[in-house]
């Protein structure tokens, strides 16, 4: 006699074909945001992946990204020759691509923010011209750093945050002087992000300070965190550019 299955477990049956293959990789962000060229570093691509090893688009020659054996890291490697700026990566496999999230390339030495640093007292203290990749990771968070400066030196202070890496948050940034006070303060040079061209009155230590509110405006009154809050802080007394003008060229032509 012939084997039946019985009616009532049908619609049990069709539900486990239907949920047995893994959902497509989830990827929301990247930390370190950003990497340095001629380096290879490894990072983490924050988000949800059910299967791991993932395939990695890049969308430019000289930029080697390569998932390691552990869950949601990447060996990213720059060629010595790659441009300066934002490159957008895509991770896909079998069952679907995440949307292309963003990967800075930058020149100088990269260094992670390094906790504890909220209090004036204890900043982590910094070469002159480094970009710190950095995370206000919880409710209240203030980062602080240190920098000798000479009399007469300029210090550009310059985060990206909410602009570029899509950071929840409206970051201000501070120089003040070794004691705590403030000299000069900036929250919006760039949409929500901060930037500080800052000479130095006299030679001396100089600390760079940063805190975020949210970039949509709630109920609370103090200073905004998360896991999510990252930005990279460029400080250094060296060349610097911010823009140019105008924004774009005619092909072909000179301008």
């Amino acid at each position: 006699m012939a084997n039946t299955l019985s009616p009532a477990i049908m619609p049990f049956l069709l539900f486990a074909a239907l949920t047995a293959s893994a959902a497509p990789p989830k990827l929301d962000y990247f930390f370190p945001a950003g990497v340095q060229r001629g380096q290879t570093t490894r990072i983490t691509a924050v988000g949800e992946f059910e299967t791991w090893p993932v395939n990695v688009w890049v969308d430019r020659s000289g930029v080697e990204v390569k998932p390691t054996e552990t869950k949601g890291e990447l060996s990213v490697t720059i060629a010595e020759d790659v441009d300066f700026g934002v490159c957008w990566l895509r991770l896909y496999s079998e069952e679907g691509a995440t949307p292309p999230r963003p990967l800075m390339v930058g020149s100088l030495v990269e260094v992670l923010e390094a906790e504890p640093n909220d209090a004036p007292a204890k900043p982590q203290r910094l070469e002159n011209s480094v970009i710190v990749n950095g995370k206000l990771a919880k409710r209240g968070d203030v980062d602080t750093y240190s920098v000798n400066l000479e009399e007469g030196q300029t210090l550009i202070a310059s985060l990206r945050a909410n602009d570029i890496l899509n950071s929840p948050m409206d970051a201000v940034l501070q120089i003040s002087d070794e004691a705590g006070f403030v000299l000069m303060q900036n929250d919006d040079a760039r949409g929500l992000d901060p930037m500080i061209v800052f000479p130095a009155p006299a030679g001396g230590t100089y600390l760079v300070r940063t805190f975020a509110f949210p970039a949509k405006p709630n109920s609370t009154i103090d200073f905004a965190g998360g896991e999510d809050y990252i930005y990279r802080l460029t400080l250094t007394t060296g060349p610097f550019l911010d823009h140019t003008m105008p924004l774009a060229v005619t092909r072909n032509q000179p301008t």
